[in-house]
């Protein structure tokens, strides 16, 4: 017989048995689809080849500055730009910045994600346009002194959503910062989510950026930079090239860099490939998932094992017949490993629309932020991986089955009563049910510490108001024609506004909302120390900032008279107050930034006051040290330059939704400046909920894969002590015909459920201990191997287990002995 007749009369004999088979199938299904919907986000974030020419050889340029510990990692200077350029290990170097942007010339302004780039970026990613032409030579402002870039290039996002597609965009003048602009192209859609520095929402617009290899080089590492590497140039090997180049830095330019600095910071250059710099933490994340759901689908396999074991129990007697009519061992052998074939197959075909829409479910819950995730589809690939995962369920499925066969076939043939064969069933049972429990007290073990570290997360105090708080950035219409002047009197303006609306108690702005990306650092310099003090936050702030945040000030905080009589003082964090002045009172002392030809002469003098730990970085990491500004102070003469032309506003609220302040928001930012954007508004606890949101997303999924394989290993316990009650019936009828109560009887069969939960969770628990620390940067003040945790998921599992014994315990206190003795 072939092997599709052998399928053909496996499929008759399961529909001959719908109850076994609905279930069998759901349950594989469920498994499948669990993988293959993680394969398909693995395959869209780590597998699938970056959409860019030559992807495997681009690499992220960067430097690491391990002696800054506020900030580690910073970008590239223009100078470096031009003198990276020239190593023979990179074959095309670009460089970029990204920023928020007023773009005008539609139906309202808007704020647009804008990226100033090197042309060598765009060719380096593959841009090309679908109408007009990309950025040229031409284009290219000659210094950085000029007014900046006159034409730009749209995205093809913002020019269907805000120009309407319209085709003869091409030559159109808009407003950027208030500047005019010139479009001059459209890109065709442009994958850049995943590229660091710049948003994961996309990009608007391309300008490009004023580069002059004449200009005087500048401590001033604020650009990203992407490379191409030559042919058979390593990461690694690109990066020693470049340290050998850094070492010269200080000769070549020694207005920008000093021997002190490098050694103090100890910068140096950093190559990265590409893929690991963009998505590395995600990689590991949707890796454990992966293992947490294959896990599932190993338990789900166990327990469809464990029903065809039964069904193979039940069939005996058509086994003998079988034999007796002439069927071969292989015969058997063939027909169980048919019927699981035919199992995993309609398993797969239920599996593959569960996992399109377990994709979908997915990508909604996840934070935002994480690249390439928005990417994920079950395509070809991942439907290919479910076929190959069925196939590698349905030998395992069908193999022990099969096995079985054999057995049954031996014991007949010998003409016995089958007690050797059903302990030795039995006993293929037992094993499955442990192993079943085991790996569900390994899923069990990660969720649960991931919940422990949410939980404690959640607990911290972040140093600031977080409910009824209200975030909002604000950009001033035509930032380029504003004076300072004009620029300080409207955020007072607006400040003052917005603290007298009703419901409102206080309202400030600030160039650093807290949790809400990284702040950067300045090198600060203390009055009566020699040299600088480290590479500090800085955060330029309104008056009104400490009280909106609700952030605690030892001291005071400066005022609107101080600060437009510039002689306002600085607000410094505990955590830099104690280890400038340890035991002392950092109060009435000077602070000012520094750069590498020394610190200003100007001083911040006094420090009017010290902010108690502010968590400003992220609730798992400590206080940071920052340096609180007043706003045109700090502009004016801290920072060469103006002041702010874009801030984010903080309003804090009586109301329990600070979202609805937005109308009102909008209205008195349109009467002072009717042609300013507002920006993405959100609560203070929107922020902080995104601070924890990839734990959140790892213990989502982590915890919903531990469910599922409780819920599983509850019914292989279940449906083996149910065939062991059957097994037994003889046994516990003659115990009941000798007075046996029926608490005595309910006992022995929780004795076999707990005997197998307790050698369940010993497995487990090696295994929970050996695969936690795989968690490690996931966790916050909890170990792997935390006791209390670990204890709850013996306690949960006991529970499960006692839940799963009591309809067989119940239904073995009713055995008539009358009944089974006949049976018998």
């Amino acid at each position: 017989m072939t092997v599709f007749a052998d399928l053909r009369l496996a499929a008759r004999r399961l529909t001959r048995a719908p109850g076994f088979a609905v279930v069998a199938i759901v349950t594989l299904a469920l498994g499948l689809a669990a993988t293959t919907a993680i394969f398909s986000l693995l395959d869209a974030v780590a597998l699938r080849p970056f959409p860019y020419p030559g992807a495997d050889r681009l690499a992220v340029l960067a430097h690491e500055v391990p002696g800054v510990p506020q900030a580690p990692s910073w970008g590239i200077s223009k100078s470096n730009y031009f003198y990276y350029g020239t190593n023979p290990a990179i074959e095309r170097i670009g460089i970029y910045t990204a920023e928020d942007a007023t773009l005008t010339g539609g139906d309202r302004p808007e704020q647009v994600p804008t990226v100033l780039a090197s042309l060598s970026t765009l060719d380096l990613l593959g841009a090309r346009a679908q109408i007009g032409r990309t950025l040229g030579p031409a284009d290219v402002p000659r210094t950085e002194r000029d007014h900046g870039a006159t034409v730009a290039v749209l995205s093809d996002p913002v020019w269907r959503a805000r120009f309407g597609a319209d085709p003869h965009v091409v030559g159109r003048t808009v407003r950027v910062d208030g500047n005019p602009v010139t479009v001059v192209g459209v890109l065709a859609p442009l994958q850049t989510g995943a590229l660091p520095g710049l948003p994961a929402e996309g990009v608007g617009l391309w300008m490009p950026l004023g580069l002059d290899p004449r200009e005087p080089a500048h401590n001033h590492h604020t650009y990203s930079a992407l490379v191409r590497l030559r042919p058979g140039v390593t990461p690694g090997a690109a990066e020693r090239a470049l340290r050998g180049m850094a070492a010269r830095l200080v000769e070549l330019f020694p207005t920008a860099y000093s021997r002190d600095f490098i050694e103090s910071t100890g910068f140096r250059p950093a190559v990265t490939a590409l893929r690991t710099a963009a998505v590395g933490p995600v990689v590991r994340v949707l890796w454990l998932v992966l293992g947490g759901v294959a896990l599932v689908l190993a338990v789900a396999a166990a327990n469809v094992a464990n029903l065809m074991l039964a069904r193979r129990e039940a069939q005996r007697r058509d086994l003998a017949v079988q034999t007796a009519l002439g069927a071969t061992r292989g015969r058997l052998v063939r027909e169980a490993t048919a019927e699981g074939v035919v199992l995993a197959g309609a398993a797969a075909a239920v599996a593959l629309p569960l996992a399109v829409l377990a994709v979908h479910v997915t990508r909604a819950l996840a934070p935002a932020g994480l690249p390439l995730l928005d990417t994920a589809r079950v395509d070809w690939r991942a439907a290919l991986v479910c076929v190959a995962v069925a196939a590698v369920v349905a030998a395992c499925v069908g193999a022990l089955p099969a096995s079985r066969a054999v057995a049954d076939v031996g014991a007949l043939r010998e003409g016995g009563r089958g007690t050797t064969a059903g302990r030795s069933r039995l006993t293929a049972r037992h094993a499955l049910v442990v192993g079943q429990v085991a790996l569900a007290f390994v899923l069990l073990a990660g969720s649960g510490l991931l919940l422990e570290s949410i939980r404690r997360l959640r607990a911290v105090e972040p140093g600031f108001a977080v409910d009824g708080v209200l975030t909002a950035g604000v950009v001033m219409s035509s930032p380029g024609a504003v004076s300072d002047a004009r620029a300080a009197a409207f955020w007072r303006a607006l400040e003052t506004r917005l603290s007298a609306l009703p419901g409102v108690v206080a309202a400030g702005a600030t160039d650093r909302v807290p949790l809400n990306g990284n702040a950067g650092c300045t090198t600060v310099g203390v009055e009566g120390r020699s040299g600088d003090q480290g590479c500090i936050h800085t955060v330029q702030v309104t008056p009104g900032f400490f009280r909106a945040m609700g952030i605690r000030v030892r001291g005071t905080t400066p005022d609107w008279t101080d600060t437009d009589r510039r002689v306002a003082g600085a607000v410094v964090t505990d955590a830099l107050a104690t280890r400038l002045w340890p035991g002392g009172d950092a109060k009435g002392h000077g602070i000012t930034s520094c750069e590498s030809g020394g610190c200003q002469a100007h001083w911040y003098s006094p420090i009017t006051g010290v902010a108690v730990a502010v968590r400003d970085d992220g609730l798992d990491r400590p206080p940071p040290e920052i340096v609180y500004l007043p706003l045109t102070a700090a502009a004016a003469d801290t920072f060469p330059g103006q002041v702010p032309r874009a801030l984010s506003v903080i309003l804090r609220t009586t109301a329990s939704d600070p979202s609805r302040y937005a109308p009102a928001l909008r209205r008195v930012l349109a009467e002072l400046d009717p042609g300013a954007p507002l920006g993405m508004v959100l609560p203070m606890r929107a922020l902080v909920s995104m601070s924890t949101a990839r734990v959140a997303f790892t213990t989502t999924l982590l915890s919903v894969a531990a469910g599922a394989a409780v819920l599983l290993a509850a019914v292989g316990l279940y449906g083996t002590l149910a065939y062991v009650v059957g097994l037994r019936r003889r046994e516990i009828g003659v115990r009941m015909a000798l007075g046996a109560r029926a608490a005595e009887v309910r006992r022995l069969v929780v004795r076999q459920s707990a005997g197998l939960a307790a050698a369940g969770v010993a497995v487990g628990l090696l295994g929970a201990l050996a695969t936690t620390r795989l968690l490690r940067s996931l966790l916050f003040e909890v170990s792997p191997g935390d006791p209390r945790v670990l204890g709850a998921g013996v306690a949960l599992l006991g529970v499960v287990t006692a839940l799963a014994s009591y309809v067989p315990a119940r239904r073995a206190t009713r055995v008539d002995p009358t009944d089974a003795l006949r049976a018998e």
